[in-house]
């Protein structure tokens, strides 16, 4: 099963899960799937390529980890943003 087809398979099972109703602690468990689910597959592309494990892990240190944290960051504060917005049409997911 490649990448798209895991995070399709968790996306749906996630939402038909949720019954409607997302909290942050709901998206927060989705996000830290999905950024491991990205990782792994980084990691094994990268070794696949003949990188060094050193190499990948350094590239996971200085580049990969602080972009996947600044991506769940940004998430859930769009995400909690719209949560806090009085004008936001629903707050549920249909």
């Amino acid at each position: 099963m490649n990448i798209s087809q895991q995070i399709d398979e968790l996306l749906t099972h996630w939402l038909a899960s949720r019954d409607g109703k997302v909290t942050a602690e709901d998206l927060q468990q989705l996000l830290n799937c999905l950024v491991m689910m990205m990782a792994t597959e980084f990691v094994q592309a990268s070794l696949r390529s003949g990188k060094s494990v050193d190499d990948v892990n350094a590239e996971l240190e200085k580049e990969i980890i602080p972009m996947m944290v600044k991506m769940q960051r940004k998430a859930m504060g769009e995400f909690n943003a719209f949560v806090n917005d009085p004008a936001a049409p629903s707050h549920s997911v249909n």
